[in-house]
């Protein structure tokens, strides 16, 4: 744009050698008229080798910004299509992304899922063996009660038979001191009736061997009933130890079982440690992916945030040199004023100005057709004035 500013300052410049040349061929009329001519034509042929190479300088200029536009729309076509791509695999990734979460989280739900059936199934199989294991408490139970229903039943047998076994007894001692009775006194009824003397020693002597007798037998009764009831007691001992025994077995029993649901809950806690802290492990890794995923879209971000800053940077630059030219044309003008001609010049810093978009090019169909009005007939002035009479503003 400064080069254009340029041309026209250089163009500006010839019309200012030219103005200086006819002034300086006012001063030389003496000059051969031929020479003049000649003069004239080499300089009009100067200008029209000048306005052509202008003309193909702005021809020129027009097919590189034919070429320039061209490019750029080019580029922004290519860009729009980067970026509509970018934003397809994007989107294509931001979708994969949700897809593979959803399945993370369908993943950990089945997971979760399957351990809860897991869960069930052990405590229900659990409840099934402590069912088992109390129906089998309650049979060995039964049986225990029924051993114990025999045991006093064998016990109140065994009594009634030592009972009647006793009766039995001393009504055959009855039976057999009244015989032993009835022999003696038959035995001795006849001495009695010879002897009376004698009846009484006989009989006190057979008292006392009756009574003697008696008390032997008593002793064995005694010893017998001693007998039977150290028997019995010793039987209750052992059916006391015998129970003692079973209860000392039941209470180990219970107390194994009571060690083995604590060791068993003890397993089932530490299971259950493990699989939260699998689970807390598991949450604590997926949180840290999507924080590494928020951490990269916020990198992302950032950086088309950059970008766009580095437009705007750019177009402030673009911005900066645009007014740097203006300030050199409006510097150019204010330097030419009163010494050379201002037209190229106004007319190269208008083209700078729409170039740069501060002055709207025309489009096409938004002119305005007016009326057109009446043509106003042009003056011509009929006098011939010569080459060298005219005079350039």
């Amino acid at each position: 744009m400064c080069r254009r500013i340029n041309q026209g300052l250089l163009i500006s410049e010839c019309y200012k050698e030219l103005d200086a040349q006819l002034k300086f061929r006012e001063t030389l009329k003496n000059i051969d008229k031929e020479e003049a001519v000649a003069y004239m034509n080499s300089i009009k042929e100067d200008v029209v080798k000048f306005e052509e190479k202008m003309k193909q300088q702005t021809e020129d200029q027009l097919e590189k910004k034919k070429c320039y536009a061209t490019e750029l729309r080019k580029q922004i076509e290519e860009t729009k299509n980067a970026a509509a791509a970018k934003e397809r695999e994007e989107f294509e990734a931001e979708k994969q992304d949700q897809a593979n979460m959803i399945k993370y989280l369908q993943d950990i739900k089945e997971y979760e899922a399957q351990q809860l059936q897991n869960k069930k199934q052990k405590l229900k199989q659990f409840f099934k063996d402590a069912i088992e294991e109390k129906k089998q408490f309650d049979l060995e139970l039964k049986h225990e009660e029924e051993f114990e229903d025999r045991a006093y039943e064998i016990y109140r047998n065994a009594k009634l038979r030592i009972q009647k076994l006793h009766k039995a007894m001393k009504l055959k001692e009855k039976e057999e001191r009244e015989q032993r009775t009835q022999i003696i006194t038959e035995k001795y009824s006849e001495l009695l009736k010879s002897k009376v003397d004698m009846g009484e020693q006989l009989l006190k002597k057979a008292q006392q061997e009756q009574e003697k007798q008696y008390q032997e037998k008593q002793r064995m009764r005694k010893e017998r009933e001693n007998q039977m009831r150290k028997e019995l007691q010793d039987y209750q001992l052992e059916v006391l130890a015998t129970k003692a025994k079973q209860a000392q077995e039941e209470r180990d029993m219970k107390m194994w079982e009571t060690m083995q649901r604590f060791k068993r809950s003890e397993c089932d806690e530490k299971y259950r440690d493990e699989e939260r802290k699998k689970n807390r492990d598991k949450k604590i890794e997926y949180g840290n992916e999507i924080k590494r995923y928020i951490n990269e879209r916020i990198a992302e971000r950032i950086e088309e945030k950059l970008s766009g800053e580095k437009a705007a940077d750019v177009t402030k630059i673009i911005e900066k040199e645009n007014q740097k030219v203006l300030d050199y044309a409006e510097e150019v003008i204010n330097e030419s004023k009163d010494v050379r001609p201002l037209y190229p010049i106004l007319k190269a810093a208008e083209e700078c100005k729409r170039e740069m978009g501060l002055i709207q090019p025309k489009k096409k169909g938004e002119t305005i057709i007016e009326k057109p009005k009446r043509k106003r007939r042009m003056r011509r002035c009929t006098k011939f004035v010569p080459e060298d009479k005219i005079c350039y503003l």
